[in-house]
């Protein structure tokens, strides 16, 4: 932080119009359905992360 500022750096930023909000739904889904199937520790932990990103999304797109 510098002059009561924050620099954040990131792989990929999306703006809320920009999204897709079906296919974060269609996202959401697909997370769900692979949580529910049998999976290694690193998919579990994949899957958590792609269900996180896929409503943080629709979050965003619907706000």
């Amino acid at each position: 932080m510098v002059n009561n500022r924050a620099t954040v750096i990131v792989d990929t930023c999306e703006y809320p119009e920009e999204i897709d909000l079906r296919r974060a739904e269609e996202a959401k889904e697909r997370a769900e359905e692979q949580l529910r199937q049998k999976q290694s520790i690193a998919e579990y932990h994949i899957s958590k992360a792609s269900l996180a990103r896929a409503m943080a999304r629709l979050k965003e797109g619907s706000g």
